[in-house]
């Protein structure tokens, strides 16, 4: 028996809302835990050439801390 190896397909995948509270924390390091879901990585039907990314909101942006380096 093949296996078939699944492709997602554009509204074929609901999208759920992530929060983020961004007072206090590094940017670098909050950008790098953002980034997976905006591309959808973090989804079992990830497929890289269609958006199966889900939506973030981030509350607090004006608090985060910049180190400088």
């Amino acid at each position: 028996m093949p296996r078939q190896t699944y492709f997602a397909k554009n509204g074929e995948v609901s999208k759920k809302t992530h929060e983020f509270d961004a007072a206090g924390r590094r940017l670098g390091r909050l950008a790098a835990e953002i980034a997976p879901i905006l591309m959808g990585k973090h989804r079992p039907e990830y497929t890289p050439h269609v958006d199966v990314g889900d939506y973030v909101v981030i509350t607090n942006a004006s608090k985060v801390a910049l180190t400088g380096r």
